[in-house]
């Protein structure tokens, strides 16, 4: 029997150092690489990575293939042995690697260096970004105070009462609009932040505050930057809205929360602040597990509810989280940022 696995990971890759270094900020080497464990005996192995072509990789620093051991150590041995079945095409951007009978509880590995790309004329992080920095630390050092069936850390008890009010607005707003009965119990907000992580581990956003029926299984939720709705929000600076409806599942960049189904709809806006420094300043999600409420929060897509809603996010939520930490900033423009469907 012969099968193939197509295998869409969106967030697989950073596509420069830059991108990598937002991905995993303590990593020393500007490496990336996928790993495939071998279970049970096979006959063939083939397995191919295809690249962006936006992905220049120097001459001399083309994807390699390795083998771990179970202790992922190199098996130089193997190694050497299969290094002439991985093959690395420049035409096609590919990575091939095509094994007979490959050896029993090992990892295949391809790892490549992620290229430098352009360089950014970007100036060097002044003492704004160095305040985003000190709001994000405040909120995750009081998450981190959290314990459960215990009193929210005085912090967290305030940020959820912002995204409280804020919902309590959105409410009031599509029941005045569509003159219908808006179920505020069947709505969900959540605030997530940006965390850098320690060592090899991914950047990753939190969530750092949430109220609605299910949020209790919001708590511990984390994506890595650029996955799911949120993290896409977060890595692009670009509103995504996720509907479950919609059957192009490639546009469908969600990731569920442990035991919950999924979202019927979600929107998350990302909070990025241009002048007088680019700063990024967490994801806020809005969205709803009931199919009724979902058509009432499509409504919400419309340019002139779009405009309704950014200031509402700004102005109800970013605005007075940056009040509760005391955080302060003379900013030219505080610019809500595009949509993307």
């Amino acid at each position: 029997m012969r099968f193939t696995l197509e295998s869409y990971d969106f967030n697989g890759s950073a596509l420069n150092a830059e991108e990598l270094k937002k991905k995993f900020p303590k990593r020393l080497t500007a490496m990336e690489w996928d790993e495939k464990l071998i279970r049970v005996p096979v006959d063939e192995f083939s397995w191919v990575i295809r690249f962006p072509e936006e992905m220049k990789f120097n001459e001399g620093r083309l994807p390699e293939f390795e083998v771990l051991d179970d202790a992922k150590q190199k098996h130089d041995w193997l190694t050497r042995a299969l290094q002439p079945c991985f093959h690395y095409s420049q035409a096609v951007h590919s990575a091939v690697l095509a094994i007979h009978k490959p050896p029993v509880g090992y990892q295949y590995r391809i790892k490549w260096y992620v290229p430098e790309g352009a360089k950014s004329p970007k100036a060097a992080p002044g003492p704004e970004v160095a305040k985003s920095m000190q709001f994000a630390d405040m909120l995750l050092e009081s998450l981190n105070m959290r314990k459960p069936e215990e009193e929210l850390p005085e912090l967290i008890a305030k940020a959820k009462r912002v995204l409280e009010e804020f919902l309590a607005e959105v409410v009031k707003h599509l029941a005045a609009k569509l003159n219908d009965k808006v179920n505020a119990r069947e709505l969900d907000v959540s605030y997530m932040i940006y965390d850098e992580g320690t060592g090899e581990e991914p950047a990753k956003l939190r969530v750092v505050a949430c109220a609605g029926k299910f949020s209790g299984s919001f708590w511990s939720f984390s994506l890595e930057v650029g996955d799911g709705n949120a993290g896409r929000a977060f890595k692009s600076g670009v509103v995504r809205w996720y509907d479950r409806s919609k059957e192009d599942f490639k546009d469908q960049a969600y990731v569920g929360i442990s035991g919950q189904v999924p979202h019927e709809f979600l929107c998350s806006i990302p909070f990025k602040v241009d002048a007088p420094a680019s700063m990024d300043f967490g994801v806020l999600n809005i969205g709803t597990f009931s199919p009724i409420q979902a058509s009432q929060l499509k409504s919400l897509k419309k340019d002139s509810e779009m405009k309704w809603l950014m200031q509402q996010a700004y102005e109800r939520v970013l605005d007075k989280l940056l009040k509760i930490c005391d955080i302060s900033f003379e900013a030219e423009a505080a610019l809500p940022p595009k949509e993307q469907g």
